[in-house]
């Protein structure tokens, strides 16, 4: 018997649980599997206490999640507008430990407890993340994953930055609020002019966030000598590639690189 096209389309989003091989696993961690069909997914860790997460790429039209908790119950969803946001949960403030798999070719951004904003994850087979706890982040003096740069009102109308090689990812957010740039380890700038702020990073490459003010009419990032990303009369162009573009359901825009690998512009 032939399906129907709508019966096919809620078939491709089904949820798929795996039970565990009996004997082979052990009984403290949960695991499921999601059918998963999109090119972007975002891994959104919601957990009070420290831990790690460890992503895996493999397969094709799945995500598997595997997840403990030392003292609690670790919990996770499948969710968001788009259905295309993975929630890592625990009940509990005890260390968790997650597991997950996805395919080769998706787009992942990983938002940890202790960053307020999605990092563009790491294109390689396997990699491991992890964060502090809240009793540790503010008990213990544990140093934050970004560190706030620079901060001002209204965004300069050109922001430079010197050495492509250094930045490991370059991250703009264009949303309500001020301008601001941050990174993964301290950076001070030299005061200079307001309306255009260069940057010499130095050492290893490193992360930068940086957030546009979503009234901002006239913006425009430089790399070397390429231009990465323009605001002209609002209107947003990510002129690189690769790239990992999102708009937001409260119309908030993400726009993610990699420069340090290698990019190809049009301006």
């Amino acid at each position: 018997m032939q399906r129907s096209g709508t019966a096919l389309a809620l078939s491709l989003l089904a949820v798929v649980a795996t039970p565990a091989p009996g004997g082979a696993q052990d009984p403290g961690t949960a695991r499921r599997s999601f059918a998963y069909f999109d090119r972007n997914l975002t891994v959104e860790v919601l957990a009070d206490g420290g831990g790690v997460l460890h992503v895996i790429r493999g397969g094709r039209s799945r995500v598997d999640v595997a997840a403990r908790a030392d003292d609690g119950v670790a919990a996770f969803a499948l969710g968001g507008m788009r259905g295309d946001r993975l929630r890592l949960g625990a009940a509990g403030h005890g260390a968790v430990e997650y597991t997950v798999t996805v395919p080769e070719q998706v787009f992942l951004h990983v938002q940890l407890p202790d960053r307020g904003y999605p990092v563009l994850a790491e294109n390689a087979p396997a990699a491991t993340y992890r964060w502090a706890g809240q009793a540790e982040a503010h008990g213990t003096g544990a140093q934050p994953e970004v560190f706030p740069t620079y901060s001002d009102a209204a965004a300069p109308r050109e922001l430079v930055f010197t050495d492509r090689t250094a930045l490991r990812r370059l991250s703009f957010r264009v949303q309500p609020g001020d301008f601001r740039i941050e990174t993964s380890t301290p950076l001070q700038l030299t005061p200079g002019r307001r309306d255009r702020i260069e940057i010499r990073p130095a050492g290893e490459p490193m992360d930068f966030v940086i957030v546009i003010p979503a009234e901002t009419p006239e913006f425009t990032a430089r790399v070397g000598d390429v231009v990465a990303l323009s605001i002209r009369q609002g209107v947003v162009l990510a002129a690189c590639a690769p790239v990992v573009q999102q708009t937001l359901a409260d119309g908030r825009r993400w726009i993610d690189y990699t420069p340090n690998r290698g990019w190809t512009c049009t301006r």
